[in-house]
């Protein structure tokens, strides 16, 4: 088992901060342009998807990706 703060080259970048209400916009052109799921607070592994209110319905299962990970929303 790795230690805290050790880093893996191979590791994906995690993902970026975001902010109650924040829609999951790209926050700069260095990310292709991507959208982000915002995490569920208190839920990990589940985030909202970008654009959708933040209820219950809407919360997705990411538990199976890896951070940083990209994907597809097949809703989107």
């Amino acid at each position: 088992m790795k230690k805290p703060g050790n880093v893996n080259p191979t590791t994906p970048a995690p993902m970026p901060e975001r902010k109650a209400g924040d829609a999951g916009t790209a926050l700069n052109s260095s990310n292709g342009g991507l959208r982000y799921g915002r995490p569920v607070p208190g839920k990990q592994g589940f985030v909202y998807p970008p654009g959708v209110k933040e209820e219950t319905k809407n919360m997705i299962d990411v538990r199976d990706f890896r951070p940083g990970q990209k994907v597809k929303d097949s809703h989107g």
